[in-house]
């Protein structure tokens, strides 16, 4: 009986062992942690806007305006404009205030460029008593001809002119133009008094010179008369350029080209009132 026990207890163990065998967990195979790689941190492209460089202009350095010239104001009445016209001629040049008759002359201004605008001279109620001695031909009486002795009678009056400073003139012209507007409408004209002075000075600047200096004339009555037809058929402008010589001719156009320039184009002034 004893020794059945002790079989039991063999078998027992035996089986305790096989179960423990059979079902004791197999050795997990090592569980690799993952590797982590640090990747390098990608930087998002920042494009840059596009930067608008403020460019400063840089503007040309314009000379001073200039003072404007200091004149004798415009009268306020025509009928009483002598004395003025007489110290603004005189601020102009004092020889050419010697040589202007006062009476009217503002009308007779008027007259003379309106007429000399279409290339005419007016023999009476000019503006000025300017003497210059008569006509010298050369030549004997039967055949008279053109001389240069003549230009010398011009001279002081051309340099009077072209010592008239431009802008000045021009500046007169504009400022009492009111005044020989209404002179000009009492012509019965319409349209502004400006114009007719341009296009006087375009007859002068106009003018072309005389063939040759030396010219056959003739002496109908008083007045020499040039014998080309053609020559005397010329504006009364061109031929007192013509008397008056080449020389005296080419200063003249030049200072009414300047004029004409300065009239057409004021420079900007300053107030000086």
């Amino acid at each position: 009986m004893e020794n059945r026990n002790y079989i039991y207890g063999g078998l027992a163990a035996l089986v305790v062992i096989i179960l423990v065998i059979v079902f004791w967990p197999e050795s997990q195979p090592d569980v690799l942690e993952p590797i982590i790689i640090d990747e390098p941190a990608i930087e998002k492209l920042v494009i840059p806007a596009p930067v608008e460089e403020s460019v400063e202009e840089v503007l040309p350095e314009l000379p001073p305006v200039p003072p404007a010239p200091r004149i004798i104001s415009a009268p306020v009445d025509l009928n009483s404009s002598d004395d003025t016209s007489r110290q603004a001629a005189a601020d102009l040049s004092v020889q050419m205030g010697r040589w202007l008759i006062p009476a009217e002359q503002i009308r007779k201004w008027v007259v003379f460029m309106d007429r000399a605008a279409d290339g005419e001279l007016q023999s009476k109620h000019r503006p000025w008593g300017i003497k210059l001695g008569g006509y010298i031909a050369s030549g004997d009486e039967a055949s008279p001809r053109t001389s240069s002795d003549n230009y010398q009678r011009y001279n002081k009056v051309v340099n009077t002119v072209n010592g008239i400073a431009v802008d000045k003139l021009a500046y007169y012209i504009d400022q009492w133009a009111p005044l020989f507007d209404e002179a000009y409408e009492e012509l019965g004209r319409d349209g502004r008094f400006n114009g007719r002075v341009l296009l006087a000075l375009d007859q002068v600047i106009a003018a072309e010179a005389l063939p040759s200096v030396s010219q056959r004339l003739v002496r109908p009555s008083v007045m020499y008369k040039y014998a080309d037809v053609r020559l005397e058929s010329a504006s009364d402008i061109e031929k007192l350029l013509w008397r008056m010589g080449p020389d005296n001719a080419a200063k003249l156009q030049a200072y009414a080209q300047r004029l004409r320039a300065t009239m057409q184009a004021p420079p900007e002034y300053q107030s000086n009132f």
